[in-house]
């Protein structure tokens, strides 16, 4: 999904402390420390979708598996090595 700054969008991925919360709704664009994180983590731009997209998002991290399952999976992973 291509990440639009004029669209609502929420952050389905793991919390980053001080970046990015999940659960958090996006208005009319997105934080600067998120922004700037996509750089060092790219998939984080797999884990913001449209509210209307979220429960399909949701329910594709419960089963864990498809694109979102592993871009969660890798944001997860460099949050643990403590790459912030």
């Amino acid at each position: 999904m291509a990440v639009s700054k004029k669209k609502n969008l929420v952050y389905i991925g793991p919390t980053i402390p001080g970046v990015a919360y999940n659960g958090t709704t996006y208005i009319d664009g997105l934080p600067e420390a998120l922004e700037d994180k996509f750089k060092e983590i790219p998939a984080l731009r797999q884990l913001l979708v449209t509210p209307s997209g979220w429960p399909d998002a949701q329910e594709q991290l419960k089963a864990q598996n498809g694109h979102l399952f592993t871009a969660y999976k890798m944001v997860q992973e460099y949050i643990r090595k403590g790459e912030k």
